[in-house]
């Protein structure tokens, strides 16, 4: 896995493939949202769809598709939400000393 691999998946994030995350959240899954620092307009779409912790956000939103039967949340802001989670998971993954895109798919 190297950094082309890491760029391609996040330009995923912007196409019509979908990006399914299966990871293991451990201590990190009680965080708040917050803590992915997103856009404004993102993070009040998450909370406003009773989304606050981050366990809530890999439980509800599995893939990109599923971001979308929420309301105020539209292609930007959904594509948003999954950089910043993608980006979440690459750098915790880092630092557990696994590779950087484990539990994390194109479907």
């Amino acid at each position: 896995m190297d950094i082309k691999d890491i760029m391609t998946m996040i330009k995923e994030v912007n196409t019509k493939r979908r990006i399914k995350f299966e990871v293991s959240l451990g201590d990190d899954k009680n965080m708040s949202i917050d803590v992915l620092d997103l856009p404004t307009r993102g993070s009040n779409a998450l909370k406003s769809s009773k989304i606050f912790t981050l366990n809530d956000l890999v439980e509800k939103v599995n893939t990109t598709s599923d971001l979308q039967k929420y309301n105020n949340i539209g292609v930007k802001t959904r594509n948003e939400i999954m950089t910043y989670l993608l980006a979440y998971v690459i750098n915790k993954n880092i630092e557990n000393g696994r590779k950087p895109l484990a539990g994390v798919t194109l479907v």
